[in-house]
């Protein structure tokens, strides 16, 4: 069946339908919205202190006050009816409010943690559910993947690479949570956008890729003296001569490319970062397969 998302293309294409950055983002926080609500609606009206948790993370405002210190009254008569949110509940207005895409996508990652420390049992199928809102709206480059209890907001980028490099890699770095935190904090600094930033997501990728060889070789070796036991362990395991050789020339590259533009340097392009998040999942993730499939 052909999706929503090719639908809505298919149509606008026919119908010479222009939708403004403005009204994609629009659509995109409609959908969001609704898949909030009907996910985690409920287990908000029974948790309000998440909202103030949310607040204090953002640096938002709190909902408005009476002087005695009582929250708007209006808000609370509506939450006992059964309304989700109110035009002073912090969930709705801080995405209602949000006038970017960067700044949607942040107020977005942000409930995610919140949601995370909440101890919220539905994750998994909000994350689905909002990746799907962002998969159904034009113009929005974002995706969203469940990691461990919490989700990752990320950028999108071909979905087959998408599904099986980045989500997979985010999924199966949950055994490594050292280097599963260095790059889900690569891949949310890339999506703020911000060009000055770029460097402190490539140092994300490298102590990431690090951290993982580390654990997953069992060893204390530098990212650069990694090809030897990388080699071995290969070797062991029956995997084809010139696909080791490929695999440790892409590391020895990985590591001259941080070199020079990382730690001496500040020259880089957003494709070439792009391609550097693509390429570090990509090493992770055959590593991880080989092994799973060593398992099976």
């Amino acid at each position: 069946m052909i999706s929503l998302k090719s639908r809505l293309a298919n149509y606008h294409a026919r119908w010479n339908v222009k939708v403004s950055e403005s009204e994609a983002l629009g659509q995109f926080r409609n959908r969001a919205l609704n898949a909030l609500d009907r996910l985690a609606g409920q287990f908000l009206l029974a948790n309000p202190e998440l909202s103030d948790r949310l607040s204090y993370l953002l640096g938002a405002k709190l909902p408005f006050m009476f002087k005695g210190g009582m929250r708007d009254t209006s808000a609370v008569i509506l939450r006992c009816l059964g309304a989700t949110y109110t035009q002073n509940d912090q969930f709705y207005s801080l995405l209602d409010n949000a006038a970017s895409m960067t700044d949607l996508t942040r107020v977005l990652q942000h409930i995610f943690w919140v949601l995370e420390e909440g101890k919220f049992p539905h994750m998994a199928e909000l994350s689905k559910a909002v990746d799907q809102a962002a998969q159904d709206s034009p113009l929005v480059g974002i995706r969203v993947s469940a990691r461990g209890s919490g989700a990752v907001v990320y950028p999108a980028g071909v979905r087959f690479l998408d599904d099986r490099v980045i989500n997979d890699t985010v999924d199966w770095l949950a055994s490594y949570p050292g280097a599963a935190k260095q790059f889900s904090h690569a891949l949310e600094t890339f999506l703020a956008g911000q060009k000055s930033d770029y460097r402190v997501v490539l140092d994300d990728l490298r102590h990431c890729l690090e951290q993982f060889l580390r654990t997953f070789l069992k060893n204390r070796s530098r990212l650069e003296k990694q090809g030897k036991p990388l080699q071995t362990w290969l070797e062991t395991l029956g995997v084809e001569a010139y696909v080791v050789e490929m695999y440790k020339s892409f590391l020895f590259r990985f590591c001259d490319y941080q070199n020079a533009n990382v730690k001496h340097g500040d020259r880089h392009t957003g494709a070439e970062v792009e391609f550097m998040i693509y390429l570090t999942g990509t090493l992770i993730h055959f590593l991880l397969q080989v092994e799973r499939r060593r398992g099976a």
